[in-house]
């Protein structure tokens, strides 16, 4: 793996501090919120969950975004871009926009709450294009083009990001790419497919989604967590069914994504809870169809990024995420999925979360 000090030198990256607090997200037993609690300091080698080795362990949390330069290029007059999407409106759940706004509108926003255990990130695919990106060594296998292992393909535009799957040795699932069965899709698992005009899709496969020539990728991760509405964790799971935690935990850090009923995109990422608990934080903002993803200590990872002083600057959307903002500033040894903006951005473009992160 590639040296936190190489990936800087390649994007440019210095560090800053930031001031404020992040906004953290809906609660897992939902009141009106979210939040989770701690971890412990190895990654599982226990099969099931993340077993891919980090050579360079845990990173240290530290107060500090991580800023890569943006485009030198004289800034375009600003494109506007219409959306009528907008966060589900709940009872004890607010919204507050994060990011990099997108022809004028807010892209992104994340949900507050006081326990601060799981974070929700809402994303408008009307102004965002999602696009998955392999690690280069998580799938594990398949394609990687040149365009997956160069920043500058994803970061200018960049508005969000967040962690992928399971490695395919893990036996969660099949994962196609460009045009490549890299293992088989099988039916019924929990899938996430990206097409080719940038919009996401997360559903059950075989019968919400499908492989067709306008597929880009599809990346499966074990059987639906949330399916029509209705969560399929339970309290009761044993520890191995929703991936096995570092010495078999029933708490542990926890992601997935999401889709509602208009399309629009929810991240969900715990903090020592469980996945029950997670898609119940989920459900309660109206997610229909949620996938989960990565988990453990240092893999569950969710940003959005503010342009600040003519840098895309990277910021945690919950405070107990282990890896530095920058992290998806480069390639990296894990896969992962961009939201970048479906107009160009400039280093000017307005943030309004830039004063609250």
């Amino acid at each position: 793996m590639a040296s936190s000090a190489t990936r800087s030198r390649r994007v440019g990256v210095r560090r800053a501090t930031v001031g404020g607090a992040l906004l953290i997200g809906a609660g897992a037993a939902i009141t009106g919120c979210s939040s989770f609690p701690g971890a412990s300091t190895s990654e599982p080698t226990t099969p099931g969950a993340s077993r891919s080795t980090d050579s360079a362990g845990p990173t240290q949390l530290s107060p500090t975004a991580t800023r890569s330069e943006a485009p030198k290029e004289t800034p375009e007059p600003a494109q506007t871009l219409a959306t009528t999407l907008a966060p589900p409106p709940v009872a004890g759940v607010t919204w507050n926009p994060v990011g990099t706004e997108v022809g004028g509108h807010p892209a992104a926003y994340l949900s507050e709450a006081e326990d601060g255990q799981v974070a929700l990130m809402w994303m408008d695919p009307q102004l965002l294009s999602f696009r998955y990106i392999p690690g280069y060594e998580v799938p594990g296998s398949g394609p990687r083009t040149a365009a997956d292992k160069d920043p500058s393909s994803w970061v200018p535009n960049l508005v969000a990001a967040f962690n992928g799957g399971f490695q395919l040795s893990d036996g969660a699932g099949g994962y196609f790419y460009l045009g490549e069965t890299v293992k088989d899709l099988e039916d019924g698992l929990g899938s996430v497919v990206v097409y080719k005009d940038g919009t996401m899709k997360v559903g059950s496969y075989g019968r919400d989604v499908t492989l067709g020539p306008d597929v880009v990728a599809v990346r499966q991760n074990l059987e639906p967590l949330i399916d029509n509405g209705q969560s399929q964790a339970s309290p009761d799971d044993s520890s191995s069914r929703w991936g096995i935690a570092d010495k078999g935990a029933a708490y542990a850090k926890r992601s997935a994504v999401g889709q509602l009923a208009d399309g629009s995109i929810v991240f969900g990422y715990g903090s020592e809870i469980t996945a029950s608990q997670l898609a119940d934080a989920m459900v309660a903002v109206g997610v229909q169809q949620a996938v989960a993803l990565d988990m453990n200590i240092s893999w569950p990872t969710g940003y959005y990024y503010t342009r600040e002083g003519g840098e895309v600057v990277g910021h945690r959307i919950q405070p107990d995420i282990v890896r530095e903002p920058d992290t998806y500033l480069d390639s990296f040894k894990k896969d992962f999925f961009v939201a970048d903006s479906r107009v160009p951005l400039s280093s000017a473009a307005a943030s309004p979360a830039a004063s609250a992160s």
